[in-house]
């Protein structure tokens, strides 16, 4: 039974993201087709805010499932005591957060637990893929619609972000690939 509220947990969580991400810019960029923005417009603070962080996660979860990765600027090329560049392997997150040398207990117990359960390998192996799949079809998507209307019509700074995003990802996408 907890095997399956995990999987039924992360996929409602997922699809809620996924949908608030497609349903915001998709509204923004029919805004911009319609006429009814310019780029000096004003953009409703709660509606920004909560795009550019639902666009950041949903660019994070891409960058996750083509296991992109960034470098980790406190132990990449930080000089040390000599003056020369350390490159050494940054710790896991696990290793920085501390997290298993301790018991958990109470909500962060059930959160944590409700996480592994979700990300190990037997939780629906065929759901994670085809959730994968509608995220970066959904962010091709959007990312192409916010270049094609950024470069047609005045948009807002919240599509021209998008579509920086896009780009910046795509870009670091094509360069992992190749290397």
């Amino acid at each position: 039974m907890q095997a399956t509220l995990q999987i039924w947990f992360s996929v409602t969580v997922s699809v809620s993201v996924l949908g608030a991400f497609v349903l915001l810019y998709a509204q923004e960029i029919r805004r911009a087709w319609n006429g009814q923005t310019q780029p000096s417009d004003p953009i409703n603070d709660a509606r920004a805010y909560v795009a550019v962080a639902v666009s950041g996660l949903v660019t994070t979860i891409i960058a996750t499932s083509l296991s992109l990765t960034l470098p980790d600027p406190t132990t990449q090329g930080v000089p040390d005591s000599s003056g020369t560049a350390r490159t050494t392997t940054a710790a896991t997150s696990t290793e920085k957060s501390g997290a298993g040398s301790e018991a958990q207990s109470g909500p962060s117990a059930w959160v944590a637990e409700v996480g592994a359960g979700a990300a190990s390998d037997e939780a629906g192996a065929g759901l994670k893929f085809w959730m994968g799949v509608a995220y970066v079809v959904a962010y091709t998507l959007v990312g192409f619609a916010a270049i094609v209307t950024w470069t047609n019509k005045p948009v807002s700074s919240l599509i021209k972000a998008q579509a920086l995003t896009f780009l910046s990802a795509a870009l670091v996408g094509t360069k992992e690939w190749l290397t």
